[in-house]
C-alpha cells in the first residue's frame, strides 16, 4: 500500500473526528506531494491510523490516514491481523508484533534495527 502526502496538519474537522481538542496542533514529519509505503495499519474506534515509512529517517511515523490519498490500495501480503483491545485492530509485518519492538528500534537496538530495515526493504519491493 502507497499513499500520497495532502497535508501535515488537522484541520478542525478532523481533529473532531479523531477526539482532539481544538488547541491541539500535532505536526507530521511527512513532504506533501511525497508517496510513502505504508508499513501497516492501526485502526480503532474513533481513530483510524495508518503506520508510514518515513524518508529519509528511516523510521516509522504513526499519522492518522486523513492526512494521505491512497495512491496503491493493495494490502501487504505480509501483514497479519491482531486485535490489540476490544476497539482496536492492527495490520502489521510479524517481526513488529515482537514484545518492545518500537522501543527497541527508538533505542537503535542493532538487532531491531536490522529487522526493521529488512521488514522496509521486503515492504518496498512488493510495491516498486
Amino acid at each position: 500500500m502507497k499513499v500520497k502526502c495532502i497535508a501535515t496538519s488537522l484541520n478542525s474537522e478532523q481533529k473532531y473526528r479523531l477526539g482532539l481538542k481544538k488547541s491541539d496542533d500535532p505536526q507530521y514529519p511527512f513532504i506533501i506531494g511525497d508517496v510513502y509505503t505504508v508499513l501497516g495499519l492501526h485502526t480503532q474506534t474513533g481513530y483510524y491510523a495508518g503506520t508510514i515509512l518515513q524518508i529519509p529517517m528511516r523510521y516509522a511515523v504513526p499519522a492518522p490516514l486523513c492526512l494521505f490519498e491512497v495512491v496503491d490500495d493493495r494490502p501487504s501480503k505480509y501483514w497479519k491481523i491482531q486485535k490489540v483491545r476490544e476497539d482496536s485492530v492492527t495490520l502489521w509485518p510479524e517481526e513488529l508484533y515482537r514484545e518492545y519492538f518500537q522501543d527497541d528500534l527508538t533505542e537503535g537496538v542493532p538487532e531491531v534495527v536490522e529487522i526493521y530495515n529488512q521488514v522496509v526493504e521486503r515492504l518496498e519491493k512488493e510495491f516498486d
